[in-house]
């Protein structure tokens, strides 16, 4: 999944894992996003940007950025 330069999905998240890939794949139960933003455009930083928070199946929540590099985990809620 990706999301376009107009800040549309080109489809829903339907599993994550956290822990650098120690940990299981878990099922997405719910999602909210995305939220584009334009990261460090006034310093060369990477660009345009999306965040997502994403349920799993044990109900905690994730918030995820999704940028040029890739995807990467910005926090978690109990």
């Amino acid at each position: 999944m990706r999301v376009t330069d107009r800040g549309v999905v080109t489809g829903e998240p339907r599993r994550f894992r956290v822990g650098g890939g120690v940990l299981p794949w878990q099922p997405v139960t719910a999602w909210a996003g995305p939220w584009p933003t334009d990261e460090g455009w006034w310093s060369g930083g990477t660009g345009i940007a999306a965040r997502f928070q994403v349920v799993g199946a044990d109900g905690r929540a994730w918030l995820l950025l999704r940028a040029p590099e890739g995807w990467s985990l910005e926090a978690g809620y109990d």
